[in-house]
């Protein structure tokens, strides 16, 4: 069943084209209207929800440090 599903999904991200939309931003869709990305689509969506829970993590991590500057000074 897993071998079955990654196919499909597989397929399924071969159906997705760019194209250019009125503002110049670039969508991604299906060539054909029959085609799916249900299977994709969820996938990167996934995929941004767990990059923002890592970015979330980092900050935290981090201290919310924000843009520090370290450095070493020298003088002779």
């Amino acid at each position: 069943a897993i071998f079955i599903e990654a196919d499909a999904l597989q397929i399924e991200m071969g159906n997705i084209v760019g194209r250019v939309g009125t503002s110049g931003a670039v969508l991604y869709d299906v060539a054909k209207a029959n085609q799916h990305k249900d299977r994709y689509s969820a996938l990167a969506m996934g995929v941004w929800y767990i990059s923002t829970l890592e970015d979330e993590r980092r900050k935290k991590i981090n201290g919310y440090r924000g843009n520090t500057c370290v450095g070493v000074v020298l003088s002779f």
